[in-house]
């Protein structure tokens, strides 16, 4: 989703939740983020980061939100669900923030998305796919992102296009990842396409040559990572 479909998205339903509140407050509208900026996801959380940071700035380049301006209030979760539950608690409970971005990974967005729920504070996720936090009663969580629109797309390459003979599919050890691949390798299936190896890897590995090595030993042709 590209930057202004997000920042509409975010800023309408925070708008649906908290209008009344924010035309009774003369001060700027304050929206927390929680990203993980340091440690093993970093370069994925700063990257949304980013993509959250640009939204606001256009927002406010428009006049804000129904005439005030928007505050973001930053935290880093360090990558760690434990931290990011800290954050959450320290936003929706002092900070007294309107609404929650943010979050890479379900194993954050998580404990993010309940801490909402006890604050109701809506909380729009940017990063997150595990079908079992839709499917939980949370009135207050919503995200901007579903395992279909990249399985579909993806599977609907391979199986019209490329049609390989001898497929892996890479995915990290985490439970939305878990679900791609499983998706995926069901939708070609359906298809006449065969995964001749499905391999799982832990969140933030640097170094895929042994992986790599691997595979090219089976004559693999075309590599899936997700």
């Amino acid at each position: 989703m590209d930057c202004k479909r997000y920042s509409a998205l975010v800023f309408f339903l925070f708008l649906i939740f908290w209008g009344h509140t924010v035309f009774a407050e003369p001060s700027s509208i304050k929206i927390g983020e929680i990203n993980s900026l340091t440690g093993k996801l970093a370069k994925q959380g700063l990257e949304t980061h980013q993509g959250v940071a640009v939204a606001v700035a256009e927002v406010n380049e428009m006049g804000g939100l129904l005439g005030r301006q928007v505050e973001l209030i930053t935290r880093d979760d360090q990558s760690q669900p434990d931290v990011a539950i800290s954050r959450a608690e320290e936003l929706c409970g002092w900070k007294k923030v309107l609404g929650l971005t943010g979050g890479y990974g379900d194993s954050r967005v998580g404990p993010i998305s309940e801490v909402a729920k006890k604050y109701k504070v809506p909380y729009v996720a940017s990063a997150s796919l595990q079908r079992e936090l839709t499917r939980r009663e949370n009135p207050y969580f919503f995200r901007v992102a579903r395992l279909q629109g990249f399985v579909q797309p993806l599977c609907n390459l391979l199986s019209e296009r490329l049609r390989p003979e001898r497929l892996a599919i890479l995915h990290a050890a985490s439970a939305s990842s878990t679900e791609f691949a499983q998706d995926l390798k069901n939708c070609l299936r359906s298809r006449g396409v065969v995964t001749r190896v499905t391999e799982k890897f832990r969140p933030g590995t640097p170094d895929f040559t042994p992986l790599i090595g691997k595979l090219a030993s089976m004559n693999i042709d075309i590599i899936v990572s997700g």
